[in-house]
Order: structure tokens, then sequence, then C-alpha cells
């Protein structure tokens, strides 16, 4: 019997739950795990974000003060 004073009808005589406190749970349940994914798959992309600009930053850097990604045979034979 509910607080109101009237009977619940089961969904199933073993569980003791009634079929709208079963989808209200599955649904509770759902939004967690989509949550918990978000929020896993932002940190990956920040991270990723933040290892590019790294990257780019290092190799401005090195760019900037004379480094040449070509290997020195190639350099001289350009010239």
């Amino acid at each position: 019997m509910s607080h109101d004073g009237t009977e619940r009808r089961r969904t199933d005589g073993r569980s003791g739950f009634t079929k709208d406190e079963l989808k209200d749970a599955m649904k509770k349940a759902m939004a967690e795990w989509l949550d918990r994914k978000f929020m896993q798959f932002g940190k990956w992309s920040l991270a990723s974000i933040g290892a590019a600009l790294v990257v780019a930053l290092l190799y401005f850097i090195l760019m900037t003060n004379g480094w040449s990604h070509l290997p020195q045979t190639l350099q001289h034979s350009s010239h």
C-alpha cells in the first residue's frame, strides 16, 4: 500500500517494485551513465587539445630560433 492509502499494482510478485519505480530507476541510471561518459569524453578532449597546443607552441618556438625539420643533407643540396 502506498502513502496515500491506495493499493499499488506490482509488475512482478518477486521484485516488490512498481512499473513506474522501475522506469524511474532505469532513467536515473541511464542519465548518470551518460553524464559519466560525457565527462570522460570532455576530459580526454581537453587533454588532447592541451597536448596539441603544447606541441604547436614548441614547434613555433623552435622554428623561430632557426630549427628546421629538414635533415642536414637536404638543407645543403637545396641551396
